[in-house]
């Protein structure tokens, strides 16, 4: 059970402490009734500690205007658990519009927000009842100022016009809280050139985290989610010039943990192996944003996430003797491989050797043109496939 400060409290006082020597040992107490309103509210600063009352039998609220001395610096906040009590606080921006609230344990405990950071000359919490009430023991936050990281991430970045810049080969430390936590981030490259990445996050706390990514360009996304606990998610294969990239951060923190829900997420460029060898390029998902498939190339994609599918377009300019590719056996997939014309009409479905297999075609009677071959499956997996391309001319 988190007990914060609460224990410190109780073996002082037990549960008959009174107000005069609560003042002994904080100062102040900073709950001034009638407060459950924005205006009717307590004035405070984001240096000092907040020390209130849930005397209200009713589901008490109190509602306190924070001053920010500092602006854009980040703090953890903590409230002290109270006796009988099952407590939530709310942040509001100052225009009175909902950020997040804490809601995470149960009666008797306090609450935890890892990281908040206030860009305004002022916010507001509200810490409210939901259950039962004490006369006795106060309630006590604290604000603890965060040593300034340029890597770690600033919250709130609950929503995309907040998103946090990240970079090619940047790596940002970031917190699922409150649990409902939704963390937004964008993509930027600091440059025109192409760049062929991956996103990854990792966890080691009890997280079962996800992404969105969401492509600006073409207003395309892509869900990003393994159902396992204490990994991480991976997404390769993207490219810079594909697309305006959002990374929507979420999860499900195990109700029982008790520690920092601490997540690492990453751009990471994606080194070529080889002469010749080319990534997949997402988006590519239909005939529009297909990649360009080069001559004698070897190009790297997967089947990912589920129902992924990668177009690819090739021109001829003038009759092929035959025009052969072949994809690699990807373990528990079947690859189905079409061919499709410049008008977008299909020509042939290749999908001849079954799951665990590869499969592999030679066209010898096209034409000159523009054309494209879709490559899917109906299965999803990490696992890499490479697909071998090759023109022949006389």
């Amino acid at each position: 059970m988190k007990k914060f400060l609460l224990f410190f409290i109780i073996v002082l006082f037990g549960c008959s402490a009174k107000d005069n020597d609560v003042v002994k040992i904080f100062g102040k107490i900073t709950d001034k009734e009638p407060n459950n309103l924005i205006k009717n509210c307590n004035l405070v600063a984001n240096d000092t500690t907040i020390v209130g009352f849930f005397d209200v039998e009713n589901k008490d609220k109190d509602v306190y205007k924070v001053s920010s001395l500092i602006k854009n610096v980040s703090y953890e906040i903590i409230v002290s658990g109270v006796p009988c009590v099952d407590f939530k606080m709310s942040f509001f921006d100052e225009n009175q519009k909902l950020i997040l609230s804490v809601d995470e344990e149960g009666k008797g405990e306090g609450e935890r927000l890892w990281e908040f950071r206030n860009s305004n000359n002022y916010f507001y919490i509200i810490i409210e009842s939901k259950n039962g009430f004490n006369k006795k023991v106060p309630y006590v936050l604290n604000f603890i100022k965060k040593q300034e990281n340029a890597t770690e991430e600033k919250e709130p970045n609950n929503s995309e016009k907040d998103a946090i810049e990240i970079h090619l080969n940047e790596t940002k430390k970031a917190f699922l809280s409150p649990q409902n936590d939704i963390d937004y981030y964008k993509i930027v490259f600091n440059d025109n050139l192409s760049y062929d990445f991956s996103v990854e996050i990792e966890t080691f706390s009890n997280i079962d985290i996800n992404f969105i990514l969401i492509n600006k360009k073409n207003q395309i996304s892509k869900v990003i989610n393994k159902p396992v606990w204490g990994s991480g998610e991976i997404f390769q294969g993207l490219n810079s010039k594909k697309g305006e990239y959002i990374v929507k951060v979420s999860g499900k923190v195990d109700e029982e943990n008790k520690k920092d829900t601490i997540y690492y997420i990453s751009i990471k460029e994606m080194p070529k192996e080889k002469e010749n060898t080319y990534f997949e390029q997402e988006f590519n998902d239909d005939f529009q944003d297909s990649t360009e498939l080069i001559n004698q190339g070897e190009f790297i994609g997967s089947f990912f996430p589920e129902n992924d599918n990668d177009f690819y377009k090739f021109d001829l300019y003038k009759k092929p003797i035959s025009v052969d590719f072949s994809i690699s056996r990807v373990k528990g997939v079947d690859p189905i491989v079409e061919l499709y014309d410049e008008k977008k009409n299909l020509i042939k479905t290749i999908n001849n050797n079954g799951k665990d297999n590869s499969e592999q075609s030679s066209f010898s009677n096209l034409d000159v043109g523009k054309y494209y071959l879709k490559v899917y499956a109906k299965e999803s997996s990490l696992l890499l496939y490479n697909l071998y391309f090759y023109i022949r001319y006389e």
